[in-house]
């Protein structure tokens, strides 16, 4: 069976779900912070101050976070100096580690 622009069907279908399983492997949701500004806001309201926004982390996230959609920081949170990550999985909200 084909559509009206000759490609088949399955083709079609198998493309799409391709599209929709990238779009959430990538991180590419609504609960991934793309921007620093986002990334600092999150952390600033879970009580952090003077935040430094690092890459992925290649530790402190578990097996189920997207690392794509994670990153780590320095900051301080009641006036000592934490190092930590905030790990990001496809089926559960972000999480402040540190």
């Amino acid at each position: 069976m084909r559509n009206s622009a000759g490609i088949p069907l399955i083709v079609a279908v198998l493309g799409l779900v391709i599209v929709v399983v990238g779009y959430f492997l990538l991180g590419s949701h609504e609960r991934s912070a793309t921007s620093d500004d986002e990334r600092v806001t999150r952390l600033e309201v879970e009580g952090f101050e003077n935040i430094e926004i690092g890459g992925a982390p290649w530790f402190g996230c578990g097996e189920d976070d997207n690392i794509l959609a994670s990153y780590s920081f320095t900051a301080e949170k009641n006036g000592h100096t934490v190092d930590g990550v905030v790990c990001c999985g496809l089926l559960k909200s972000c999480t402040v580690r540190y």
